[in-house]
This record gives structure tokens, sequence and C-alpha cells, in this order.
């Protein structure tokens, strides 16, 4: 999780919603169907889940 975090901050940059994840998710998703690579990447609320809230997520990726 923390590594999609990454990686999606990486090509979207601030600011870094949920809905700004999402777009980012089902365009790699999209690509990667197209690429016959497939890849399983987790939808927001799974990451909020795990980590109690959004922005605690995205500190613990982003700080590391």
């Amino acid at each position: 999780m923390l590594a999609a975090l990454r990686e999606a901050y990486a090509a979207v940059g601030d600011p870094f919603t949920t809905g700004a994840y999402a777009r980012w998710r089902t365009e790699q998703l999209e690509r990667d169907r197209a690429a016959r690579r497939p890849r399983r990447l987790p939808i927001w609320g799974t990451i909020s889940g795990r980590f109690g809230t959004w922005d605690a997520a995205c500190e613990k990726a982003l700080s590391s």
C-alpha cells in the first residue's frame, strides 16, 4: 500500500486527494490491462481503513 501511495504521489503531486489517487489508480489499471501486466492496486478506502485516515496513510508513505 505504501509503495502504491508513493508511486501515485510521484505521478500526481499536490493536492494528493482520494479523488486524485482514484483517478491515478483507474488510469494505471487500464494501462496494465492493455499491457497484459496484472497488478493489484488498493482502493483508497482500503488504504484509509488500514491506517485510520487517508492523511495518516499519506504521512506514513511519504515520510519514509
